[in-house]
């Protein structure tokens, strides 16, 4: 038998060696996890793992949908951090476009995420126009990003923020366009919370009836979390409803807001209680 029928016998088995070797080699050198999830990644780019470039400066010129919403998600405030006021303001334009007018939602969610960890003042009337302008989405898309724009406001203590959350508790489909209008920094761009459409049938109906009350809840939550006195009338009235969910999620508001524990869930114990403050 010739050399060559030898080596065109044996060559295959090498391979198979060295791809049996290689995932060891790679684990040894820490390349498991986050990095090799990145390299199977359809958009993969070599210099998001060996470059790691301010997200404020990748915002500049990044136009991938996916690509801002992880430099949003990696911002970091910069009057809070050591930058400056001109950093900050870019940075505010940036998330106040990105959460009210793109029209990618991963981008409004990102911003909004981004929002919540700000201290800058200007996030909240922000907010509350993500929340507003969400419409512009099909019903479902809208609902996750109005979720996101109010659990962002439970974390708010503005006047304008709890009066949104109050609003949103009671009845989602009320319209906010007008606190949103006076609220509203310059160019954002101004929708209708309500998109004007034929009557739903019984099934959409219904749709919207859940959709409409996973915001509810997740305004009475974040009413929990904001603490704020103002929302406490609202939530006593949220005691003399017929769903249960609701009623208990006002009622553990109630406590987070006033601290008092063993009052009945009923909004005629509440109101003793509450009097007794006073």
């Amino acid at each position: 038998m010739g050399q060559g029928t030898s080596l065109r016998r044996t060559w295959p088995r090498a391979l198979l060696a060295l791809g049996a070797a290689l995932p060891l080699n790679f684990a040894a050198l820490g390349c498991g996890g986050g990095i090799m999830d990145d390299l199977r990644s359809r958009e993969f780019r070599f210099r998001d793992v060996f470059n790691h470039q301010d997200p404020l400066v990748a915002l500049e010129s990044e136009t991938n949908g996916d690509e801002r919403a992880r430099a949003m998600h990696r911002l970091k405030e910069p009057l809070q951090n050591g930058g400056t006021q001109e950093q900050q303001d870019k940075m505010m334009k940036v998330l106040t476009e990105s959460a009210t007018t793109d029209n990618r939602a991963v981008c409004r969610m990102a911003a909004i995420d981004a929002l919540a960890k700000m201290k800058d003042g200007r996030a909240t009337p922000v907010l509350v126009q993500a929340y507003t302008n969400a419409s512009t989405f099909q019903l479902d898309v809208a609902n996750a990003i109005r979720v996101d724009a109010i659990t962002a406001l439970g974390s708010r203590s503005d006047a304008d923020a709890v009066a949104l959350l109050v609003k949103a508790a009671s009845d989602p489909g009320i319209d906010v366009n007008a606190a949103a209008q006076q609220m509203a920094p310059a160019g954002i761009q101004q929708t209708s919370l309500l998109r004007d459409k034929p009557k739903p049938s019984a099934q959409d109906a219904e749709v919207e009836k859940s959709l409409a009350r996973d915001i509810r809840l997740a305004a009475i939550r974040a009413l929990a979390t904001s603490r704020s006195p103002k929302a406490t009338d609202a939530l006593i009235a949220m005691l003399d409803e017929k769903d249960i969910a609701i009623r208990d999620r006002a009622q553990e508001a109630l406590e987070a807001i006033t601290g008092k524990k063993g009052v009945k869930p009923e909004a005629k114990a509440w109101q003793e209680a509450m009097a007794k403050k006073q």
